[in-house]
């Protein structure tokens, strides 16, 4: 039982690393996720109170970030701002002509 408790901490670090080492934003995000859950199952297994709140603290921010960038909805906010916004309205306005 041991190991598995140990197995499951290291795959964790490993999924964080690899979020840190992921370029894609929807996959960064998922795996920082999912390692972050799996370090939070191994702190509450090993009772170090600190890691636990560190850890849900990381879950936290790591589930608001995706959110925030709305990828884990599939749409991506940062598409639409205000200078693209504009170009699509010009280029609206110019078929009108």
């Amino acid at each position: 039982m041991v190991f598995l408790f140990k197995l499951i901490g290291a795959v964790g670090l490993i999924l964080i690393a690899l979020g840190v080492i992921t370029k894609q934003r929807k996959v960064q995000d998922k795996y920082y996720l999912l390692g972050g859950l799996f370090l939070t199952v191994y702190s509450i297994y090993i009772k170090d109170v600190v890691f636990i709140v560190l850890q849900i603290i990381f879950l936290v921010a790591a589930g608001y970030d995706l959110v925030k960038s709305d990828t884990f909805f599939g749409n991506n906010s940062r598409i639409n701002t205000k200078s693209n916004s504009r170009k699509i309205k010009k280029s609206s306005n110019s078929k009108r002509k």
